[in-house]
Parts: structure tokens; C-alpha cells; sequence
């Protein structure tokens, strides 16, 4: 029964004191929201940069004195820690008694390049230098032959590319008509690989000890860059977290404690009538409770609602939620907000009742 009036009256003083409270829920909604918000962030920018930072290449690159066998391919992939794996093969063809470099990779995974046509299995995409010096144009069939003089084989041109690179005087064919044309059927000749920024060290370190025989080596300038920009974002991100859950305690802490000193008759009048301190506690701190418990719903909902705006804004592509920032959120609200109740809540339950209502506070 005497905690059915408890919450009654601790209804009734939120109630008539309805503005402050909610002050105080969205102080604490705005803490919750961003730590909630960073949380779903930063586990979701991860996997979304990992994504748009694929336009800059491999960043670790594997080779060997000769050709890889492409079940080595497969290894790789069942190591952790791998994006992408993109074996490539190179050779040399003759078109026209012209030898050409040819270059074979599966063409679901080419990226990086400015292509003027279209990607198509079963077709070629010519070189924007080599297109122009043998007047190559997109629908064109060109032929090739391994040696000169030897029979040839008839392709397509779907298009032409642009790398800025050594590769804008090749034709890139898939992996597998490429093994073909060069007789080296099941083989590669280097394997590029997207290793996740995190742990990038221990990955190499794991690939080099699985395949041993095999050269392993880091694009250092794309993989420390990769690593530094993830971590500036994180490390901004908890800056800004840190600054607004101070600010949030201060207000919370400011609020709860004018609430409590404009209440210092009714906390006398109660420890006259025989209140405890720990009842008077018990009071304010449900108070405080139900304040954390309403900016952490609202911080939950504003945060989730944030993050993925932000992530569909920047990416396009809507980030995943963590089951762990429900009970984070909670415990995050109820913790700032019965922190911030404490200090007051302590101090003027320390005064006699009668130094209260004679004035002398």
C-alpha cells in the first residue's frame, strides 16, 4: 500500500512540475540520442566506408615467381578479415602483328575505371590509349592470336576504359577467356585483395602464415589512409559524445536541484512527520528514474532515427541496428539521470527540519 502512494505522489510532483520534467527528458534524450546514434554509426561507417573506399583499389596484393594456381583463390577467401578477393591474369597477345597486353579479372568486380560503353560477359573492353592509336570503337570485332601467325580468336569490343595508368594500352577480357586465350587454364597471376581496415596487420600476418609459399604484400598508402580517415571519424564522434553527455548531466543536475530546493517545505515537513532521509531519496530518486527512463525511449527512437539518415544521406544505404544499444540506451539514461539527482538529493536530505522552515537555507 505505502508504495502505491509513493508513486502516486511521485506522479502527482511531476505532474505539477510538468515543464521542468521534460526539460530534463530531452537533456537526457539529446545524451542517449547521440551515444545511441554514435553506436549504430560507428559500426555501420565501418562497413559503409569499407564500401566506398573499394574505388581506390586493393590494398594488399599477393603474387608469387610463377603463376597461382586459382584454388588459392578460395583459401583466401575462407580467411577472415578479406573483403574482396580479385585474382587477375596478364599476358601478351598480337593484334594486327602488334602485341597488346591483355588483362583477365572477373568483371563483376571491376571498379576504379571511367568506362564509355558498357560491361558485358563474353566481350572486351579496349584501353582509351590503345582505342585511339588503332581506331578501336565500341561494337568493333578485333581478333587475336598467341603467337603472330597463329589461329586467331574473334572478340567484341563492349567499350572502352580510362585508368590514367599503364592499363589504358591493355584490353581486359574476363578472367576465364583470358586463361584461354593465354593457354593458362586454372591459373593467375597476382591476387589483389580489400583486407578491412581493422586488424589489417593480423590479417596480413594470418594470409602470409596460411600461404606461405606465396608473397604477401601491403598498398601501404591506401591501407594507412583507410585506417587513419576510420579512426579521425570515430575519434570525432566520441569527442562530440563526451561534450554533450557532460552538458546533459550539468542541465539534468541543475534542474533536478532547483526542483528539490523550491521543495525544501515539504522535505522538512516530511522528516517532521517522521521521514527518513532514505525515504526522502527513495522520493526524488523515482523522480529522477522516471526522467531516465523517458529520455532513454526518446533517445533511443531520435538516435536510431539520426543515424540512419545521416548513413542513407552520405551512403545511400541504411546501417544496421545493434541489439546492444537497447539495454546501453536504458542503462545510460538511469545512470545520468539518478547521477545527476544524487548530488542535491544527498545534500539537503542532510538538513534538520527545522533549519528548513525557519529559513536559514
Amino acid at each position: 500500500m505505502k508504495y502505491r502512494w509513493l508513486f502516486f505522489f511521485v506522479g502527482k510532483a511531476i505532474r505539477e512540475r510538468l515543464q521542468r520534467v521534460l526539460l530534463m527528458v530531452f537533456a537526457l534524450s539529446l545524451s542517449v540520442g547521440l551515444l545511441v546514434a554514435m553506436m549504430i554509426l560507428s559500426r555501420g561507417m565501418r562497413e559503409r566506408l569499407a564500401d566506398e573506399l573499394k574505388a581506390y583499389g586493393a590494398n594488399a596484393i599477393i603474387t608469387s615467381s610463377e603463376y597461382i594456381k586459382e584454388e588459392m583463390v578460395q583459401k583466401i577467401l575462407n580467411i577472415n578479415g578479406i573483403d574482396e578477393v580479385l585474382p587477375e591474369l596478364y599476358g601478351r597477345a598480337c593484334f594486327k602483328e602488334i602485341i597488346v597486353n591483355i588483362i583477365g579479372m572477373p568483371f563483376e568486380s571491376i571498379r576504379g575505371l571511367r568506362i564509355t560503353g558498357e560491361v558485358r560477359k563474353g566481350y572486351i573492353l579496349a584501353g582509351s590509349r590503345l582505342a585511339k592509336a588503332g581506331n578501336l570503337k565500341t561494337g568493333q570485332e578485333v581478333s587475336l592470336s598467341i603467337p603472330c601467325g597463329a589461329p586467331e580468336r574473334k572478340f567484341i569490343i563492349s567499350g572502352t576504359f580510362e585508368k590514367v595508368g599503364p592499363e589504358d594500352d591493355a584490353i581486359i577480357m574476363e578472367l576465364k577467356e583470358a586463361q584461354k586465350l593465354l593457354g593458362l587454364e586454372d591459373r593467375v597471376s597476382v591476387i589483389m585483395l580489400r583486407i578491412k581496415p581493422e586488424g589489417f596487420d593480423l590479417t596480413m600476418e594470418r594470409i602470409q602464415k596460411e600461404l606461405p609459399e606465396l608473397e604477401v604484400r601491403a598498398v601501404r598508402q591506401i591501407a594507412t589512409s583507410e585506417e587513419s580517415l576510420l579512426k579521425k571519424t570515430e575519434l570525432l564522434l566520441i569527442i562530440v559524445s563526451i561534450v554533450v553527455v557532460i552538458a546533459s548531466v550539468i542541465t539534468v543536475a541543475g534542474i533536478m536541484a532547483a526542483t528539490i530546493f523550491e521543495r525544501l517545505t515539504d522535505i522538512a515537513l516530511m522528516k517532521a512527520m517522521g521521514g527518513t532521509n532514505r525515504q526522502i531519496e527513495v522520493f526524488f530518486t523515482l523522480e529522477a528514474v522516471t526522467a531516465g527512463v523517458l529520455g532513454s525511449i526518446g533517445g533511443l527512437l531520435t538516435g536510431t532515427l539520426a543515424a540512419e539518415l545521416i548513413a542513407f544521406s552520405a551512403f545511400q544505404r541504411a546501417v544496421g541496428f545493434p541489439i546492444i544499444a537497447i539495454p546501453v540506451a536504458f542503462l545510460t539514461g538511469l545512470f545520468l539521470s539518478i547521477l545527476s539527482a544524487m548530488i542535491p538529493i544527498k545534500r539537503v536530505s542532510a538538513y534538520r527540519p527545522s533549519i528548513i522552515l525557519r529559513g536559514e537555507i
